[in-house]
């Protein structure tokens, strides 16, 4: 590459954003850097040659080599001549502040950086281990920086030792993924991380060539699993790399084509949307880098492949649509309490599921033939204009005065129940077979573990709550004297189904902190699961005129979430309230970042808003009973409302969802709520 040519920018993340560092190409952007001269003087160059080593660099990734760029000359540049580069994670509101002090820009690739030792100034933006930021700034420097271990350190629990046995075992006998579907609290990453430091024992790995491992989370996890690794000392065999959801599409190098403007059918070039551009990306582009282990966390964000963008860039990535080759397909590993209510959500799966379920085909599925793979095995799907639809129950008669009607119903509803237990227990089944890539454990499995108690708090509205329930959406607000927000009354049935479900979770709230109140006052510390923001905003303010501190831990208050949580986790408020439905604790005992212990006071979860995904339920009801400690959880429920039908709907998800990982009572909450049902 001459000195003068032309570097192409054109690299943006799903956001739009520019990728820090990177090229359309998946390559290192060439950008202007400092080199020392051997008198010790230093002069400015243009780069030449370190395009094209670090583009080698790269390539040596994707070509599925372990190890780092350092271990192989990959061009005309020297270590010894080249000052360390530093990239900088600087939102764009304070870039001017980083360039005050001393940090330099490229507008081209939009990257703040730092050339040699970082002055303290700047120590505030440096990239974050493990981050994708720091693996590019890695491989721009052509060495990877070690990470130092945490204060720290965790031993694994039997039961963690057990599941890091189990996934070497699985990846030993040449299995192309694992299933961890433990229930909430049990210690899943922890258990995950000992998994993969054996795999890499078994893929003899080492501090000098580590096992390149991609860590994929919601953004809340990340903090939890640069915390697990630092405090895991056989992790130093792995190359981590930390990213979440949203951010996939940066690991996958665009097809030609992508983004590129068509004409229409008026014969007008128009450019494809942002997302329609993405999902081209996710769809058809190829992986950046050969990781040798990738994981899944919280997998069930996989759970629509197809339909979600996020899902078609995981299944590139992990090179799902391509036959397994053990030693150089990237073995994967999915985790999450909650796979799935319908065997259709256990696509991304595929590989993996459907060897487990008939062994002898050896016909590699990829997750698109997940559908008719499971027409073809008997289960009852079947496909629609959209998509594969499983079975539903019929929804005629369910409120009819006619007998005969009601009785169809019934028969109907049975018969539904009957074909979906059928379905989902042979998932179960073939999971639960002793040499699958399975696990899946609740606390009464482990010694002295307690499984979680679960209790109806019935509400019955009076005269007057029953009139504003049945009002209209308008008028019931100005009841409560709540601000007229977007458009009047609905008109469609989903519309409507989603404001009755606020009227109810409205209505309950005051008794929901009264009953909060209570349980602070008998020495409790209570947990609070909502999904709407004004309820989360009426139980705060009715504690509050109590005295009673509490905290938030919403999306709003996002800067402040992880300072909240600790407040609650030390005793300074005793009430937490929270929309976020996973990634995050707030047991009894928990072992804090600065070395503290959470406090011993029992735990109370209330699920103030039972959600329409019964995977975000089940999620929050985990998030105070965990590691061992028991939090007996509360619904709230107002009679002869939408919350019963809502309750029913989960409970009946709930069940599906037990009968796939193969539970011993998938029955249980059936027999709790029976009196409402």
């Amino acid at each position: 590459m001459s000195n003068d040519e032309t570097v192409s920018t054109k690299a943006f993340d799903t956001r739009g954003d520019r990728i820090p560092g990177t090229l359309a190409d998946g390559s290192i952007a060439k950008l202007r850097r400092p080199t020392r001269e051997t008198s010790g003087s230093v002069k400015t160059t243009n780069g030449t040659g370190v395009a094209a080593s670090i583009r080698a660099a790269v390539e040596e990734d994707t070509a599925g080599r372990r190890g780092h760029a350092s271990e192989k000359k990959t061009g005309p540049r020297s270590r010894s001549t080249v000052a360390d580069r530093t990239l900088l994670e600087v939102p764009f509101e304070q870039r001017y502040e980083a360039r005050n002090a001393g940090a330099k820009y490229d507008a081209k690739t939009k990257t703040s950086y730092y050339d040699g030792p970082l002055p303290d100034k700047l120590k505030a933006w440096k990239s974050q281990d493990y981050s994708y930021t720091r693996w590019v700034e890695d491989q721009l420097n052509r060495r990877v920086r070690p990470v130092p271990l945490g204060p720290v350190m965790f031993t694994p629990r039997e039961h963690q030792a057990a599941a890091a046995v189990k996934i070497r075992k699985s990846y030993e006998d040449g299995w192309p993924g694992f299933l961890i579907a433990d229930s909430t609290g049990l210690g899943k990453t922890l258990s995950i991380t000992a998994g993969v430091c054996e795999v890499a024992k078994a893929r003899k790995a080492t501090k000098t060539r580590p096992l390149k491992t991609l860590v994929v989370c919601p953004k809340g996890a990340m903090g939890v699993w640069r915390q697990t690794l630092k405090a895991y000392e056989p992790s130093t065999i792995l190359r981590p790399l930390i990213i979440n959801y949203q951010q996939l599409n940066k690991l996958i190098k665009a097809p030609s084509g992508a983004g590129r403007p068509k004409k229409t059918k008026t014969g007008k070039t128009r450019r494809p949307s942002a997302r329609t551009t993405n999902r081209q990306i996710a769809r058809n582009g190829t992986p950046k880098i050969n990781f040798d282990v990738i994981v899944f966390d919280e997998s069930h964000y996989l759970k629509n492949y197809g339909s979600s963008g996020m899902s078609l860039a995981a299944c590139t990535i992990a090179r799902l649509n391509d036959a397994y080759a053990k030693g150089k397909s990237p073995f994967v590993i999915y985790s999450t309490a909650t796979p799935g209510s319908t065997p259709l959500n256990l696509a991304i799966m595929a590989p993996t599921l459907a060897r487990a379920l008939d062994p002898k085909k050896r016909k590699h599925i990829k997750p698109g033939d997940w559908g008719q793979f499971l027409l073809e095995e008997g289960f009852h799907v079947s496909k629609g204009k959209t998509g594969w639809n499983w079975v539903t129950i019929p929804w005629y008669g369910a409120k009819s005065d006619d007998p005969r009607e009601r009785a169809k119903y019934e028969r109907g509803k049975e018969k539904a129940q009957g074909l979906m237990d059928e379905d989902t227990k042979r998932i179960g089944a073939a999971w639960a077979k002793p040499d699958s890539p399975f696990l899946s454990r609740d606390p009464t499995q482990l010694r002295n573990w307690p499984k979680q108690p679960v209790e109806p708090f019935y509400i019955e509205l009076d005269a007057e709550g029953r009139q504003m329930y049945e009002d209209a959406w308008t008028r019931f607000r100005g009841f409560l004297k709540l601000k007229q927000r977007g458009q009047t009354d609905p008109k469609d049935a989903l519309t409507e189904n989603l404001r009755f479900r606020q009227k109810a979770s409205l209505l309950k709230a005051p008794v929901i902190a009264e009953h909060a109140a209570d349980l602070v006052a008998e020495g409790n510390q209570v947990f609070i699961g909502c999904e709407f923001l004004e309820t989360v905003d009426i139980i705060m303010g009715a504690l509050k005129a109590k005295k009673i501190p509490v905290a938030e831990f919403t999306g709003r208050a996002a800067a402040d979430r992880e300072k909240n949580r600790i407040a609650f986790q030390k005793g300074e408020c005793k009430v937490i309230i929270a929309n976020v439905a996973e990634a995050v604790s707030f047991h009894a005992g928990e072992s804090l970042p600065d070395g503290t212990k959470a406090t011993s006071a029992q735990r109370i979860s209330i699920i103030a808003d039972v959600r329409q995904n019964p995977n975000d339920c089940i999620q929050q009801m985990g998030r105070a009973h965990r590691d061992g400690q028991c939090s007996p959880v509360e619904f709230p429920v107002i009679l002869d409302t939408v919350d019963v039908k809502v309750m029913d709907s989960f409970i009946k998800k709930a069940r599906n969802l037990n009968n796939m990982k193969s539970e011993a009572d998938p029955d249980y909450l059936d027999r709790v709520f029976a009196d409402m049902l």
